[in-house]
């Protein structure tokens, strides 16, 4: 078990036994019913912290340019000589890195606890020549040092927190170049535990690193806070400022308000004199401005001219949205209204980067994101780039800002230890002071899945006082002592799908929840459908988000894949996200849209309305700050379509969609798309009139024939024959218009994908009229996904019918405990698609999903074999492997994940042979999976189940049905035909 695994369990133990059976309780109630509300004072008070970040100008005076980007390639080594930073010191034999990058992921083998150097000479502009310079690193991973010159600088503790150091002095101001070095150490102490996370030293320069010069008085501190008034009508501006110097007579600050919607559009607001020794601090009121939330992510741009002495020195911009946040009893409120969270948790992680993401997929997660109905992100388990929150206060992406402490225990970690105190501090306050002003930032995490200790309860004070105006929260909070105020949302991690997930006391998020499939590697190499079955989990946890009073909602653990695809081979976590690392989205990408959609209403069939009548549909907006009416509905039937007047449904309400009157028919399909004024469509049904109906037919009349052998028994029919062994009862082959369509079979298939051996003990055959038959018991040889092994006694009962249909009732004896429980086909490797007809969960699914109600997927793909480190140019669908559960080199399948995930529900599903409809079709009423698998040979083990779960999801998860259903006997019908499902 892992450090993780020990600290989750432990800690929902201790949880257990604090709230209770119910567990709607919480531990920490005596923190009291605080309402968070933003406190002006505490912002324009603020002053400059050793962690504040110099305020980079949109326009100097003296200089053009005042930053210098220092990506690229830097000098490297494995084996450091004494003394390494000194100017002059032979780096002729060093390696080149790129810079922001990891080393590993670079092909450099390195170790914990080790200094690794890496120099770049840096040529100092010319109109940098008498300013100031600092260098601004964004994320050194994980315990960095610094020398320009041959001259030490300074040191940092943690990998994801931006920093400054000013190397004026350093370098002198005659100096033309500067001979940069920084030693990076991976520390095996480092209390984010990041490599331990990423299963591989995550050392290096992870983020930016810049130079910035700035003229000898210039300001050198700047805090901007946005919200709203306590009647949530016009804006509030808190600015504080700070000057480097004293030796000026007088200084003012100009403000300008500028709408992003309206580019270059900005309007004179107020201005500011000070003098030195006077505090730069003032509270601006804005007159009725758009608000920010997630659904209208309004964004203004603040204009600050700074003049000394009456002559205009430096221009800044910052980006603000107007918008309040409140913790008031059991809810979260933002600007008055209570908000659900429909989340996930997003780490930095890309296959061939690693944690070094380069920028442009900050733009592209948070657009994902968005597009997938998905409003809030917990950046787990450290700060994000600034990229990141700026891509979500544009996109309108709710965000927990969590700082990197993991897993530390009480007593055996720092939670508690002062030597850790600085290093806790440091970082936390790094991280408020960089994106206090980001309307996206909506709580604080004290940390991931850690013990209570004093180091925690600093970040909670500095927290507190620095940041009135944000909620807090912490995992784990039953860890802290009965009465320390450790919390204002509490943090409940993997509750039960089938739980309480609410509380009257605190909002409760899960801020870990359904946990995507990923440590289950054996199930995800035979069955990539279990990635849609967990379908069924997000549904119904949505479904909760909505109706749970005091359920804040939750993240998904988790957003991306967590794999890194080392140039020796693949590492991490695993395929745990919606999304893979290349940015592909997953099938449970889909499926997360459509559970997290704010437009809840049934997608199943309804009644045929009588003709002339309009349709209303009953709807619940759980949007919460759009009417309905905001929406563009557009709906189609046949070739009639429309748009709908404005609906007028308030957020958290009910109402009703009208479709107009019309001549109604059974079967007809009604498409209805929702799309938000920002073009996202965040809803689509198709709603089919009338229930579906799938009569079985009844065996067919027609003449067969039974001619027996001496090792085999052939059932010949107008089409089709089957041969069935005397020595095993089994067939051993069937053709249709003289094509084979089957090998072998039936088998018994408990779900492990592979045929056990079998001992014949009965056999018999007859024919009576139109149907053959064939008893048969023996016992099966089996193994399941839960790893079981053992002998399963079974009796068969096979009927033939002239239409060559086969039906197979089975029965097996003993023990009912099984996974999943059905018969096995073995096709032959002719077989190249699979078409089915099924009982979806949701009624619309992109056309390459796995989940679809109808589909055809090919055997092989139509796509050039995969490349270790190669993107693919093709969707997840078409996948025939996975680096990481089938190894770098290791045996790929045989077949897409299109082609080899169980389909469920099946009304029909056939494997048809190549160049023609020759098929092996499963007949059902919706109510049998099938799944196609392609063995080492070629040929397909066709998979029909009557009964299947997933208990390995775990993590909360729904697994499925406990038991079997209890009849005595299950069939399975299969048809050898050339007619498509009808």
């Amino acid at each position: 078990m892992n450090r993780r695994d020990f600290i989750t369990l432990s800690c929902e133990a201790a949880l257990a036994a604090k709230l209770g059976a119910s567990g709607s309780a919480i531990a920490n109630a005596s923190v009291g019913d605080r309402v968070i509300t933003n406190i002006h004072s505490s912002l324009t008070d603020a002053v400059k912290t050793p962690e504040a970040l110099v305020p980079i100008p949109m326009s100097n005076k003296t200089i053009q340019h005042s930053v210098l980007d220092l990506a690229g390639p830097w000098l490297f080594t494995l084996d450091p000589p004494d003394q390494f930073w000194k100017r002059g010191a032979d780096s002729s034999s060093w390696s080149t890195v790129h810079v922001p990058g990891e080393f590993a992921m670079q092909g450099f083998d390195v170790s914990e606890n080790i200094e690794y150097p890496c120099r770049r000479t840096v040529k100092i502009p010319s109109e940098f020549k008498g300013q100031r310079l600092f260098l601004r690193f964004d994320g050194v991973y994980g315990h960095a040092r610094v020398w320009v010159n041959g001259a030490f600088v300074r040191e940092h503790f943690g990998g994801f927190t931006s920093w400054d150091c000013e190397i004026t002095n350093a370098i002198g101001q005659d100096a033309e170049t500067i001979d940069l070095v920084v030693g990076v150490t991976d520390r095996s102490d480092d209390i984010s535990q990041a490599s331990y996370y990423a299963k591989h030293s995550i050392a290096g320069i992870l983020r930016r690193v810049r130079l910035i010069a700035l003229p000898p008085l210039h300001l050198e501190y700047l805090s901007v806070a946005a919200t709203l008034d306590s009647k949530y009508e016009d804006g509030v501006i808190a600015f504080s400022a700070a000057l480097s110097a004293q030796n000026y007579k007088s200084a003012e600050f100009r403000f300008r308000l500028g709408d992003k919607s309206k580019p270059q559009h900005f309007e004179l607001l107020e201005s500011l004199s000070v003098h030195p020794g006077e505090n730069a601090s003032k509270v601006i009121t804005v007159r009725a401005p758009k608000k920010w939330d997630a659904e209208h992510p309004n964004l203004y741009t603040l204009e600050i001219k700074l003049s000394i002495d009456g002559e205009l020195t430096q221009t800044f911009e910052r980006n603000i949205g107007f918008r309040t946040i409140a913790r008031v009893g059991n809810e979260l409120q933002i600007n008055g209204q209570p908000v659900k969270l429909r989340g996930v948790c997003h780490h930095s992680i890309h296959p061939l980067h690693g944690r070094a993401v380069p920028v442009e997929f900050d733009e592209m997660d948070a657009k994902l994101f968005r597009e997938a109905n998905i409003n809030f992100v917990r950046t787990s388990h450290y700060p994000p780039t600034e990229e990141f929150l700026d891509a979500c206060d544009r996109h309108g992406i709710y965000v927990e800002e969590e700082t990197a402490v993991c897993w530390s225990e009480l007593g055996k970690g720092p939670s508690s230890d002062q030597e850790f105190s600085s290093r806790f501090m440091s970082q936390f306050r790094e991280m408020i002071e960089r994106d206090h002003g980001h309307a996206a930032v909506v709580f604080w995490s004290l940390g991931n899945e850690s013990e209570w200790g004093e180091n925690f309860a600093l970040e909670y004070q500095y927290a507190r006082k620095r940041d009135p105006n944000r909620p807090l929260i912490f995992s784990y909070p039953d860890t802290a002592p009965w009465g320390a105020n450790s919390f204002d949302i509490y943090s409940k991690h993997y509750p039960d799908v089938d739980s309480d997930l609410g509380s009257e006391s605190f909002p409760v998020l899960g801020d870990e929840f359904g946990h995507i499939s990923c440590y289950n590697v054996d199930t995800l190499r035979r069955d990539p459908g279990v990635r849609n079955f967990w379908g069924k989990s997000i549904k119904r946890f949505g479904d909760k988000f909505v109706e749970s009073k005091g359920c804040l909602g939750g993240s998904i653990w988790a957003a991306i894949d967590d794999v890194f695809l080392l140039p020796k081979g693949p590492v991490g976590y695993g395929p745990w996200g919606v999304i893979d690392g290349w940015r592909r989205p997953k099938p449970e990408y889909w499926l997360t849209k459509k559970a997290y959609s704010p437009i809840r209403m049934d997608d199943k069939p309804i009644p045929v309305p009588p003709d002339n009548d309009e349709l209303q549909i009953p709807i619940f907006n759980a949007f919460d700050h759009t009417n309905i009416a905001e929406v563009n509905i557009d709906w189609k039937i046949g070739q009639e379509h429309g748009r709908l007047k404005p609906t007028d449904i308030v957020p958290h309400s009910s109402g009703y969609l009208r479709i107009p009157s019309r001549k109604w028919s059974r079967g007809e399909v009604l498409d209805i798309n929702f799309t938000h004024s920002s073009d996202i469509v965040v809803h689509q049904v198709s709603i089919r009139v009338g229930e579906r109906t799938n009569t079985l037919p009844n065996p067919a009349s027609g003449a067969l024939k039974l001619v027996n052998t001496s090792a085999e028994l052939h059932i010949q029919g107008p089409n089709f024959m089957v041969s069935i062994s005397r020595l095993t009862g089994l067939i051993t082959c069937a053709t249709c218009n003289g094509e084979v369509v089957l090998e072998g079979g039936p088998f018994l298939d408990l779900g492990a994908g592979q045929m056990g051996g079998w001992l014949l003990k009965k056999f018999s055959a007859s024919l009576e009229g139109d149907i053959a038959t064939i008893l048969i018991s023996g016992e099966s040889k089996q193994s399941q996904v839960a790893g079981w092994m053992g002998t399963v006694g079974i009796e068969f009962e096979i009927k033939i019918d002239s239409g060559g249909l086969i039906t197979t009732r089975y029965q097996p004896q003993g023990s009912s405990e099984y996974t999943h429980l059905g018969l096995g086909f073995l096709l032959p490797a002719t077989v190249d698609r699979l078409m089915w007809d099924r009982e979806s969960l949701w009624s619309t699914y992109p056309e390459d999903h796995i989940g679809r109600p109808k589909g055809t997927a090919l055997k092989r793909a139509s796509h050039p074999a995969q490349s270790y480190r190669a993107e693919p140019s093709w969707p997840w669908s078409q996948d025939v492997g996975d680096f990481l559960l089938f190894g770098k080199d290791g045996p790929a399948p045989n077949s897409t994940n299109d082609f080899r995930s169980l389909k469920e529900n099946v009304w029909y599903a056939s494997c048809i042979l190549a160049q023609g409809d020759i098929r092996a079709r499963i007949e059902a009423s919706g109510d049998v999976a099938v799944r196609a698998s392609s063995l080492a040979d070629g040929r397909v083990l066709l998979s029909t189940f009557n009964y299947w779960k997933y208990p390995d999801l775990e993590w909360g998860n729904y697994i499925g049905v406990a038991k079997p259903p209890a009849e005595s006997s299950h069939e399975i019908r299969l048809r050898l035909t050339n007619i498509h499902e009808v």
